[in-house]
């Protein structure tokens, strides 16, 4: 999670190439499993993660599943609120960041 150079990058250089259903397929598992949101399989894209009690422990726990699920890395300057405000807000901030590695 460390801003490092090529952050944003695969690391193994493996080719990730989802489509958007199956990007949130990858965040729903893991919210589901790293971040203790029970009900993120059949959550709303668009609903509020902070009301579903997605904290920064959370957040960080789902980062790092993210992050070896889909072979990149996460740069530190993108963990704002707004882009774990949903899992619709999560898919986009990931999409930019496998679309351009």
């Amino acid at each position: 999670m460390a801003a490092q150079p090529g952050a944003g990058q695969r690391t193994s250089g493996t080719a990730v190439s989802l489509s958007r259903t199956e990007l949130d397929q990858h965040i729903r598992t893991a919210l589901a499993e790293h971040a203790d949101l029970a009900d993120a399989l059949t959550l709303p894209g668009s609903d509020s993660l902070a009301v579903r009690g997605l904290n920064s422990h959370a957040t960080v726990n789902l980062v790092v599943a993210l992050e070896e699920d889909l072979d990149f890395e996460f740069p530190d300057d993108l963990f704002t609120r707004e882009n774990f405000a949903s899992i619709d807000a999560i898919a986009a901030v990931i999409g930019r960041l496998l679309a351009h590695a």
